[in-house]
């Protein structure tokens, strides 16, 4: 018995040892080639990210929209509570197909230039093409000269800078034509709908800044700061112009209605006066007595 309970005794687990910072740095000092490596391989992507990622810049612009409904006395803030928020009506008109598309046309954004020569500037100031696939070369051939090929190379059109060029199936005016004879740019075009379609889904930004303030924040970004500028103030742009649109439609309407209402109530009173006008006439054109 006794000798049992001795054995049961001496199978029981140690007490687990205690680790110490020390075993830590032995670790790292034992691996540190590993440590350095890694160490200096996400250093160095951190550094490439850094470098190598173009900047993306922000634009915005304000708004504040002016709430007609807004009436004195408490009829006018019972109208207030049933009627919807004016911002909201304001928002879907500023981002607006309408308004998109004539940022699109005004700053030519279906327009793409890519691949351009280090030294070489120009002026795109016309660009329409009928191809099924709208993609060109555009070479300097010489001062202010310049060839149009498309992608299977075959010459379209040659030109001179600040003439209209006219080439089998485009037609193209570029101005300011400045660097060396074969500095290029490759010229593309984009199509029209998917431009607008993500110019208003993806890259603008429109919303309420802060809550029942009554002021729209319109927002672009670009990694092209002179871009998302452009694209912003055009935007304000169109929707004021739109804005002003209506208010004189508006106006045009209720100017039309008085017209006519003065146009009719002009008529009654011509008929109401005709009894008393004849009257008067046959007063004076009877003969007094004797």
């Amino acid at each position: 018995m006794n000798s049992s309970v001795s054995n049961q005794n001496s199978q029981a687990p140690s007490p687990p040892e205690e680790v110490h910072l020390s075993d830590y740095l032995n670790v790292l000092i034992r691996r540190r080639k590993t440590f350095l490596v890694t160490f200096l391989a996400v250093f160095i992507a951190v550094l490439l990210v850094t470098f190598l990622t173009k900047p993306v810049y922000e634009a915005t612009a304000t708004l504040h929209v002016k709430d007609e409904q807004a009436k004195g006395g408490v009829l006018g803030e019972l109208s207030l509570l049933a009627s919807n928020n004016p911002v909201d009506s304001e928002i879907e008109i500023v981002q607006s197909r309408t308004n998109a598309e004539n940022v699109v046309k005004r700053l030519h954004l279906d327009w793409q230039v890519t691949k351009q020569s280090d030294g070489l500037g120009f002026q795109l100031l016309e660009f329409t093409s009928t191809a099924g696939k709208p993609s060109y070369v555009v070479e300097l051939t010489g001062v202010n000269t310049y060839r149009v090929r498309d992608d299977d190379g075959s010459v379209v059109g040659s030109g001179t800078s600040g003439v209209p060029m006219r080439g089998k199936g485009i037609s193209l005016l570029v101005g300011e034509l400045r660097g060396k004879a074969g500095d290029s740019f490759r010229l593309g075009l984009l199509p029209f709908n998917e431009t607008v379609d993500y110019l208003r889904k993806t890259k603008l930004k429109v919303k309420e800044l802060g809550k029942k303030t009554n002021i729209i924040e319109i927002g672009y970004t670009n990694t092209d700061p002179v871009r998302a500028r452009d694209v912003v103030n055009n935007l304000v742009q169109a929707y004021l112009e739109q804005a002003i649109g209506f208010k004189s439609e508006e106006a045009s309407r209720t100017v039309g209605f008085v017209e006519n209402q003065l146009k009719g109530v002009r008529n009654e009173l011509d008929t109401a006066e005709r009894p008393t006008y004849r009257c008067r006439r046959n007063r004076s054109s009877s003969p007094s007595p004797p």
